[in-house]
């Protein structure tokens, strides 16, 4: 009997045991997350709409080609620290979601990096935002249709799912010549033919950062880091990588135009922002550091002339167009020789899409 007795004392101390528990339980007041329960809210991250999604005047090339997103990837901060909290990467310009507790953040997109090269872009580095900015880009890496954005976007992510759209701008700046006009003031020389053989960029920096455009002071200073040194492919330009000729020049021309003529086929080209000013520039023989110039090369006759109009301090995603280029006397031997007298610019703001590129005074 006593046996009985204990067994069912044993059943009663078990469930006054399950009843105490299950009490406590029920004055939790934060609730442990069971297996597979979120730990914090979803967020769709995209490329911001209506970027840069205007027309373009750039012949032949559309607005499509300027503002494609091929792939892009994505890199979240913490306000906090700055310290990387998500990434991705979409091979479209599809949204990318990700989950992240509640929190201050910063989105960063990088549209169209390299997959391979010294450029190449790697989401899964662990980079810290600053890290992330300073990061070299490469002109040699954009292409018409494929040119290289980026954009940050700050955001409070409270107790709910979000969407940020994070907006985005081109890292190269365009230039564009629309005209070229021949009125030679000189009669003597209208007795020869005038061809327009190629227009093209010199005095290029090949490389930039992804989150912001140099300083004067931060340009190398090695001639063999830049596109096209004083004139098209001069000795110890940039060979690697290898020259974008497509982004920099138009060079087989070869069109003749009279006195009073003018050749109306458009150029656009692409280049890093050079934000050399018109005091920091030099024409000197010897190397050093300067500003980009657009080169108009022609013949009078069989001697070679260059027009040459030097760009103002530029910056990426801004346009700079020069309406009309005047040819009114003889060219100078090489391209970085000035020829004040014989070369009328007329500059216009064009909205293309493109920033405001401000007025343009040499």
């Amino acid at each position: 009997m006593l046996t009985h007795f204990m067994r069912a004392l044993t059943r009663l101390l078990h469930s006054a045991a399950f009843c105490f528990l299950a009490v406590l339980a029920s004055c939790e007041l934060v609730p442990v997350p069971g297996e597979g329960e979120p730990t914090g809210y979803s967020v769709e991250f995209r490329i911001g709409d209506g970027e840069n999604a205007a027309d373009t005047r750039a012949t032949g090339i559309q607005a499509s080609d300027e503002t494609r997103v091929n792939r892009w990837t994505l890199c979240v901060f913490r306000v906090s620290d700055g310290m990387p909290a998500a990434a991705g990467s979409s091979a479209s310009s599809a949204a990318i979601v990700r989950t992240l507790p509640a929190g201050a953040y910063r989105a960063v997109a990088v549209v169209n990096p390299p997959t391979t090269g010294p450029g190449a872009f790697d989401p899964g580095a662990s980079l810290t935002e600053n890290a992330l900015e300073a990061q070299t880009a490469y002109l040699a890496d954009n292409a018409v249709g494929s040119l290289e954005m980026y954009g940050v976007k700050s955001f409070t992510l409270g107790a709910a799912s979000a969407s940020v759209a994070i907006p985005v701008s081109r890292l190269v700046s365009k230039v564009v010549l629309q005209k070229v006009t021949l009125r030679l003031s000189n009669t003597a020389l209208t007795a020869y033919p005038f061809t327009l053989d190629a227009v093209y960029l010199d005095n290029v920096p090949s490389r930039t950062a992804w989150g912001t455009d140099p300083a004067f002071g931060d340009l190398p200073a090695d001639r063999a880091l830049w596109y096209n040194p004083m004139g098209w492919h001069k000795t110890g330009a940039c060979t690697s990588p290898a020259c974008p000729d497509l982004l920099l020049g138009e060079r087989q021309i070869g069109t003749v135009i009279a006195q009073g003529g003018s050749h109306q086929t458009e150029y656009a080209f692409y280049t890093v922002p050079n934000p050399t000013s018109s005091q920091e520039d030099t024409r000197s023989a010897t190397w050093a550091k300067r500003a980009t110039r657009l080169v108009i090369e022609a013949r009078l006759g069989s001697q070679t002339q260059y027009y040459v109009a030097s760009l103002p301090e530029m910056a990426r995603n801004h346009s700079y167009v020069i309406e009309e280029a005047v040819i009114t006397g003889l060219g100078a031997a090489d391209p970085e020789t000035e020829t004040p007298n014989s070369l009328e610019l007329l500059f216009s703001v064009v909205d293309d899409g493109w920033e405001d590129g401000g007025t343009i005074v040499l």
